[in-house]
């Protein structure tokens, strides 16, 4: 269930700040263009992906549970990081953290679900998991988009960084952590 959580504030993050914050604060706070936002949210995606790849490296090192609270404490601090942002540098090096959260989790969490589940049982796992997800998919753009409209960019900051927090924090400290992966 802490996997579940986990993977719903992931998704709720991913869209809610990626495509929705950094588009409006980067058109309304920091005056940038449409071509601007779109390079910067691509140049975001391609940080991500190339971290995947690597990600392997990370899981073999640290493990999976370690890996996954270490790669919700760097989405945090690019979450977080975007209260600081004074420039289009520091608010560009706030993107570029939050990819590099982003980046590594997606096969630790996947592993994760694998090592936690009954082989019998990994159709009805993955349906829960993907759901969850997708509800956070839903749920991210209505509620970040309301708290920024109601309260401002910074509280959209706070309260997606707040939904990471705690649940890296539920994952790290109920999940059940298992061996080390075989190469």
């Amino acid at each position: 269930m802490a996997l579940c959580l986990l993977t719903f504030s992931f998704f709720f993050s991913r869209i809610g700040t990626r495509r929705e914050l950094v588009p409006l604060v980067g058109y309304s706070a920091m005056g940038l263009n449409k071509a601007d936002i779109g390079l910067l949210v691509s140049v975001s995606a391609v940080i991500g992906v190339t971290l995947t790849y690597y990600s392997d490296r990370v899981i073999g090192v640290m493990g999976v549970k370690k890996s996954i609270v270490m790669s919700f404490i760097i989405t945090a601090a690019g979450i977080l990081s975007f209260v600081l942002f004074q420039n289009m540098l520091t608010f560009a090096l706030s993107v570029v953290l939050l990819s590099a959260g982003g980046g590594f989790s997606g096969p630790a969490r996947n592993l994760y679900l694998m090592d936690s589940v009954d082989r019998n049982r990994y159709e009805e796992a993955i349906g829960a998991y993907r759901t969850l997800s997708d509800l956070g998919f839903i749920l991210g753009p209505f509620a970040v988009g309301a708290v920024f409209d109601y309260f401002g960019y910074l509280s959209a900051y706070d309260m997606v960084a707040l939904i990471i927090i705690l649940a890296a924090a539920v994952f790290g400290i109920f999940a059940k952590s298992f061996g080390q992966r075989k190469r």
